[in-house]
């Protein structure tokens, strides 16, 4: 008799139902709360993805909170036992009425560590700003690159990408900052308002030979969301529509606020929050879609998941989009999903007959978060960054840390 049939029959039951379960594991992933927002004096309102410097030091916004309740600039400093040290580098407000506030995005880091962003709120006219901070000897220092106006209100929920020349694009590449001697010169890079209008959920991706790639969230040909590219061309910026969804019943219907990645063959990868194959309340799961350039220029999309009905707990409705790593897996969170409804950090393993297997790395339990709605960020050693918006030691959100999972597979 061998020791299998020496165990208890309902013990061999459960042990053969979990061998025929082939792709929604969760994988042997060390999870850990960098940092709980919500203390006296601190920030809350997480709403974006943080950066990473080489040195391991994280770097992202709050909406609110701080000195003046009107945002913050943070820095989480790691010590090298597993704790980390928050510093709040700007508080928005600080030069009175004129700055900028409520800062919606993450930042960029750029050279000599000077980090660029966005507000939403504030500046001269309280359209928001675009704003640098610089280290001093006294501190952090703030400059306000650009004052937006009203007709181009720009700021509102996004980042902006450097390029390897110092100019700035963002806004789901609606505008471009130039640096110059007499300060930075503000240019729209998509001027078709049907387009780019209504992509105020929409981070801008920096393509090969400065593309900027975009998705929108409520355009295109049926309504339900497109991917676009921005291209300069010797006659200005061209805009050029790559995709629309909708197509087909169970195509993806409204991308993510997430960025939009592309590999090192020029596919374009990223997720709907909606659509799909399998319905959750009132709308589908959402999907991961790759869109692959044909010979003929046009774009085909292939679905590589559809996330599953809400019974099956393994997340749905992902909304911050998708980073790949150095092998083509591809990461990413849901805003939903699980025992507690609070959503999951996810890995999509790219095998060698381009098939795709789904494994959850994390799921939260509000506790160590709730709402991860953006994307995730990796540091030089592979090991996963990201938000939430809720949860955690006060209630209003986290930054967490995954280190790399060890099946070996990233």
């Amino acid at each position: 008799m061998s020791r299998a049939d020496k165990l208890p029959s309902r013990l061999r039951i459960l042990i053969w139902i979990a061998l025929l379960i082939p792709s929604h594991g969760t994988a042997q992933a060390q999870f850990q709360v960098v940092h709980s927002f919500g203390a006296p004096g601190d920030g809350v309102g997480l709403l974006d993805s943080v950066a990473v410097d080489a040195q391991g030091n994280l770097y992202g916004t709050n909406a609110q909170g701080g000195t003046y309740n009107l945002g913050t600039v943070f820095e989480l400093s790691p010590d090298g036992d597993g704790n980390w040290t928050e510093t709040i580098l700007y508080s928005f407000g600080t030069s009175g009425p004129q700055d900028g506030n409520s800062p919606g995005g993450p930042v960029t880091i750029g050279s000599e560590g000077v980090l660029y962003g966005v507000t939403s709120a504030g500046g001269t006219h309280n359209f928001g700003t675009a704003y640098s901070l610089t280290a001093g000897p006294g501190g952090w220092s703030e400059t306000i690159l650009h004052n937006f106006i009203r007709q181009e209100a720009d700021g509102l929920l996004n980042n902006v990408v450097l390029d390897a020349t110092g100019n700035l694009f963002g806004s789901a590449g609606r505008f471009e900052l130039s640096p110059g001697s007499s300060g930075w010169t503000f240019s729209h890079t998509c001027n078709l308002v049907r387009v780019c209008a209504g992509n105020n959920y929409a981070n801008t991706a920096l393509g090969p030979g400065d593309r900027l790639f975009a998705a929108g969230n409520s355009d295109g040909k049926y309504h339900v969301g497109d991917v676009y590219a921005v291209v300069p061309t010797p006659n200005g910026w061209q805009v050029g529509d790559l995709y629309d969804f909708g197509a087909y019943p169970t195509d993806g219907q409204i991308p993510g606020f997430g960025p939009l990645v592309a590999d090192r063959a020029g596919n374009i990868y990223g997720v709907t929050s909606q659509g799909g194959s399998h319905v959750c309340g009132e709308g589908g799961c959402g999907t991961i879609y790759r869109l692959s350039r044909q010979p003929n220029g046009t774009w085909q999309e292939t679905i590589l998941y559809n996330f599953q009905i809400i019974s099956a707990g393994t997340g749905f409705n992902p909304i911050g989009g998708v980073i790949l790593d150095r092998v083509g897996n591809l990461y990413g969170t849901t805003g939903y999903g699980g025992p507690c409804g609070c959503g999951v950090v996810y890995r999509l393993s790219h095998n060698k007959n381009d098939t795709w297997t789904y494994t959850v790395l994390h799921t939260f339990m509000y506790t160590d978060g709730t709402l991860p709605y953006s994307a995730l960020t990796f540091d030089s050693h592979g090991n996963l960054f990201g938000t939430t918006l809720g949860g955690g030691q006060y209630g209003v959100g986290v930054v967490f840390e995954i280190s790399r999972a060890t099946d070996g597979t990233n």
